[in-house]
């Protein structure tokens, strides 16, 4: 599958692309425009956006580790944000902010350990993980630094 979503990733831009230049070689004018220009067109912006990755089954196995790893890239982005404004600005909250957005960091590393390797159909088996690092407890910590 994955080999399917890279070919699409770059041919259906490609294809769209020879499409519009073969059109304006060999194709009259009046056919030409709408409707070849308009497939080839579309062709492009549709492999630009990726919209085929909607339409074809995910492959990933290990749905647990990316949730999680993506979880830890948004408490780093808040981790920079909240230092930078540290930086600029001298508040008192701002210490204590980023310290509990670093033992947040801490506990989503270890939540990373926990669940990888393991792939899905051994997650839905093992019901007994339960991330409690989600985006929603990330934001608390920066909703109440910034108030």
């Amino acid at each position: 599958m994955r080999d399917i979503h890279r070919f699409l990733r770059v041919c259906v831009p490609i294809a769209g692309g020879v499409l519009l230049m073969f059109s304006e070689l060999v194709i009259p004018r009046e056919v030409r425009f709408p409707l070849v220009f308009g497939v080839g067109l579309t062709m492009i912006v549709v492999g630009a956006w990726r919209v085929f990755y909607s339409l074809l089954p995910n492959e990933r196995r290990f749905t647990a580790l990316r949730e999680e790893v993506d979880v830890f890239l948004e408490t780093v982005r808040q981790l920079n944000a909240m230092a930078y404004a540290a930086r600029q600005e001298a508040h008192v909250w701002y210490p204590q902010a980023i310290q509990d957005l670093k033992a947040s960091m801490h506990d989503g590393v270890e939540r990373m350990a926990d669940v990888a390797g393991v792939p899905e159909a051994m997650e839905l088996a093992e019901a007994t993980h339960q991330p409690t690092g989600t985006l929603a407890d990330v934001s608390e910590v920066t909703a109440v630094a910034a108030t």
